[in-house]
Parts: structure tokens; sequence; C-alpha cells
């Protein structure tokens, strides 16, 4: 699970997606998911801009904002590619 074959951008553009369909704010997201907002912009960009290197984001983050976004935690990994379907 995750690694380097990762597509960030598929991430960044599926939480964005996500949010979107349920009318979540960027700042409800933060506040449901206990994450700040400046880290959840870096993973909608799927890079740190201070470093240019992908965003790597641990398994419990990546389950927060599946649970957050109201999506089931196995269907947020199958559509951001970190795991087959």
């Amino acid at each position: 699970m995750g690694g380097s074959n990762v597509d960030t951008g598929k991430m960044g553009i599926m939480i964005e997606r996500l949010r979107s369909e349920r009318s979540i704010s960027w700042t409800e997201l933060s506040e449901r998911t206990g994450i700040s907002r400046c880290y959840i912009h870096k993973l909608r960009k799927g890079i740190d801009e201070r470093s240019g290197r992908p965003i790597n984001p641990s398994i419990k983050t990546l389950q927060d904002i599946a649970d957050a976004l109201e999506v089931s935690r196995r269907e947020f990994l199958q559509l951001c590619g970190y795991i087959e379907e």
C-alpha cells in the first residue's frame, strides 16, 4: 500500500471531488479530520511546494479523510490509487 507508485495528483482530485459533492468546506474538512488546512492543501496539490516532493500521507490520515468525506475507507483508498479494485 502507498509508495512511489501512487499518483498523488489523483488523491487531490478525489479529495476535491468528494468534498465538493458533499458540500463540505475546506475548514469543515479540517475540523472533521483534525488535520490542518495547510496540510490538506498540500494533499490536494499532491506536492509539498517548499521541497517539491510528493506528499505521502499516513494511512491514518487517509482513513480520517475518508471518514470525514463519508466514504468507505476501502473505496477512498481505491479511488486514490492506493489499492487495486
